[in-house]
């Protein structure tokens, strides 16, 4: 772990910088195994919901081995990219003032894999990789006041220095050896000098809103009349992105919405031919009063969801990420 001394005043605040291995420091690791297994089980329960929707039961548990199998794939692919892109290393600088901790990533390579992975994600029409960058990018630098910490955790081992709000860990101070003790000590009187402030575990409405979200989705996929299933999947995923990580994603929840509803349309209008009088017919003429009850609940559920991704977009509704990066920059 190398490091470059930095100026600093003389009792308000510390400053350095770092190269922060990524493959090789047990957190980093630790953190990045979380993420992978989080990140697996939400694959699996998405696809097997899919699954569960089209009455294909026998296809979740083949779901989870090949959810194992793909996780592996990525964790492998990951780590040499990270060799080869980043060789196990980035720069970073972290401050330590009066008021907030701060972490910034200075290495040019992070900031062109995030502008790469936007581009080719619009160019490819992958949104799971322009999501991505997005989020490397509005998390390249990272304030922490320390007014919106509840609990800090030292590894003298590792000289490094966690912060976390009421729910996660938000910030991993990066020390060097040296300048360990004098950072700690300043952690310490910073958090005296500045009492977390009480707040409510978002945790419990998050999972709310999860469980709402998807059961706003189960009658589009469901519909009375032919869809191509992967637009309400694509509604929740981006739903879900949109609640848990940035707002920004919601929009294209809209975009979803509108493609299922000209889907319907057409396939209700479209000519069918009557099994009695034998005679083509729009088939929204042989719809039934369960059909239509469908179509009802499918309704109140996009406007739920729609409902949802304004007062996300707005900012009235809660979210998981962008929420805590605003909470720990205000403090």
């Amino acid at each position: 772990m190398s490091s470059a001394p930095a100026a600093e005043s003389p009792a308000r605040s510390l400053r350095w910088e770092i190269d922060v291995p990524i493959l090789t420091h047990p957190l980093m690791i630790a953190g990045f195994l979380k993420a992978f297994a989080l990140a697996g089980l939400l694959m699996w329960a998405l696809v097997s919901f899919v699954f569960v929707m089209q009455g294909e039961y026998r296809l979740v548990g083949q779901m989870a081995l090949l959810t194992g199998v793909v996780l592996t794939g990525v964790v492998i692919i990951g780590a040499l990219g990270t060799l080869v892109v980043y060789r196990n290393r980035i720069h970073m600088r972290f401050t330590l003032d009066e008021e907030a901790a701060t972490s910034e990533t200075l290495d040019a390579r992070v900031r062109r894999v995030n502008r790469l992975a936007i581009w080719l994600g619009l160019l490819a029409g992958k949104p799971g990789a322009v999501g991505a960058g997005l989020i490397g990018q509005s998390t390249a630098t990272t304030r922490v006041a320390w007014s919106s910490v509840a609990f800090m955790r030292a590894y003298p081992r590792w000289s490094v220095i966690a912060l976390g709000n009421n729910w996660r860990t938000t910030m991993l101070v990066f020390c060097p050896p040296r300048q360990y003790a004098a950072a700690l000590a300043h952690v310490a009187a910073a958090r005296r000098a500045h009492p977390a402030r009480a707040r409510r575990n978002p945790v419990p409405g998050l999972l709310a809103r999860t469980a709402l979200i998807v059961l706003a989705c189960v009658p589009l996929f469901n519909l009375p009349v032919k869809i191509d299933l992967f637009t309400p999947f694509f509604v929740l995923c981006f739903a879900l992105a949109a609640l848990w990580l940035i707002p920004v994603l919601a929009w294209a929840v809209f975009g979803g919405l509108a493609w299922i509803a000209g889907e319907a349309w057409m396939a209700s209008v479209a000519p069918f031919r009557s099994i009695f009088t034998r005679q083509m017919t729009p088939r929204y003429e042989v719809f039934s009063g369960d059909d239509y009850a469908m179509f009802a609940l499918a309704l109140a559920g996009a406007a739920f969801l729609v409902w949802l991704s304004v007062g996300l977009i707005a900012g009235r509704v809660p979210t998981a990420l962008a929420g805590d990066l605003n909470e720990m920059d205000e403090g």
